[in-house]
């Protein structure tokens, strides 16, 4: 069941299908992008952790005055 809903078999059976690429092709594809993966990963585990300050920084962006929709129609509520 979880195999026929995964998205990312289900490109590649249509890929397959129609002629747009071969089993041998994706499968290459696809142990390139582990290999980035895991490169990615011990990248990842042998830097150094962040300092507390840098817990917050890039969590909130000024919006510029936009507004968003309210719960009732017509109303809007200014974001700063």
């Amino acid at each position: 069941m979880r195999a026929r809903r995964d998205p990312i078999e289900h490109v590649k059976r249509l890929l397959i299908d129609n002629d747009l690429a071969e089993a041998g092709e994706l499968k290459a594809i696809e142990k390139e992008i582990k290999k980035e993966i895991e490169t990615a990963i011990e990248k990842a585990k042998g830097d150094a952790l962040p300092g507390q300050e840098a817990m917050f920084e890039d969590v909130y962006v000024a919006t510029g005055g936009a507004s968003a929709r309210g719960t009732r129609p017509g109303s809007w509520h200014k974001l700063t």
